[in-house]
């Protein structure tokens, strides 16, 4: 199944692995490129005149086990590392990738969310 929260392009052509949040579509879950590089994407905003903003970050299998199995908070995959921001308008998608540092708290789930 293709992730059809973003529009055309590389990001659209994901394949969704796991679903850990859902409201009226995935919201936050992980998934894979054909090249089998692991993501997990977080819906942060979204509104009729802004569209959506989404974190992608990269992430590995192993990271992905230890979320699923309790055993790391949700924020850990996405801190300590280059991620992408998504800004999503109908189908014109802007893509900036910058260091997890320079997300706000107000972007990334609480230090005591797990799945």
């Amino acid at each position: 199944m293709a992730h059809n929260g973003v529009a055309n392009g590389y990001w659209s052509s994901l394949t969704i692995i796991s679903t850990y949040d859902f409201y009226d579509r995935p919201i936050f879950f992980s998934c894979k490129d054909a090249l089998d590089n692991h993501y997990v994407a977080l819906l942060i905003d979204e509104d009729e005149s802004h569209g959506e903003k989404w974190i992608y970050a990269p992430t590995t299998i192993a990271e992905l086990s230890a979320l699923e199995n309790g055993s790391a908070p949700t924020i850990s995959l996405f801190k300590n590392r280059a991620v992408f921001l998504l800004n999503v308008k109908k189908s014109d998608i802007s893509v900036l990738r910058v260091q997890s540092e320079m997300l706000t708290e107000e972007m990334l789930p609480p230090d005591n969310v797990y799945v």
